[in-house]
């Protein structure tokens, strides 16, 4: 899990350190390695949850972290969410960016309507903050994965 734990916040420091003139592959390796640190803590946690409980609460056990896991998903999208639609609305170097515009800056359309460099620049900076909020998230999962409590051993009946 510690090991798991540390790479998201390597993994969500490459995406802050992104600009326009950013490679494509900054956003990709910064995005692998959060994955890869989530994978190895997710089934880590998965593991020591169905490992604390005895045989027949296993399935319960599996449900209560599967759904502790979405849960988390989903109030993580809505607070990234709100730092975003924030930083889209309240942006200083430029106009509000209304949902249509912004899907237009996405998708190229935008190009040439009239103040799109400003636009663009909204949008930066508002996905600049979302990726800061990201990393203030990440850097946190490390000292709360230090605190869940080591596995105790079990003794082999056999032995």
């Amino acid at each position: 899990m510690i090991v798991g734990s540390l790479f998201i916040p390597m993994g969500t420091l490459l995406l802050v350190l992104l600009s326009p003139s950013s490679s494509p592959v900054l956003a990709g390796a910064g995005s692998l390695i959060m994955g890869f640190g989530m994978g190895l803590l997710n089934i880590s946690a998965l593991i020591l949850t169905q490992d604390s409980v005895g045989w027949t609460e296993r399935g319960s056990a599996t449900a209560s972290n599967v759904f502790s896991r979405n849960l988390g998903s989903t109030l993580g999208a809505a607070v990234l969410g709100t730092v975003l639609s924030y930083g889209l609305a309240h942006s200083a170097n430029g106009p509000l960016v209304t949902p249509e515009e912004f899907c237009a800056l996405l998708n190229g359309t935008g190009a040439a309507q009239n103040g799109a460099a400003e636009r663009r620049l909204v949008l930066q900076d508002a996905l600049h903050a979302t990726f800061q909020a990201m990393l203030l998230i990440a850097v946190l999962i490390v000292p709360v994965c230090l605190l869940v409590p080591r596995p105790q051993q079990k003794q082999n009946p056999a032995a």
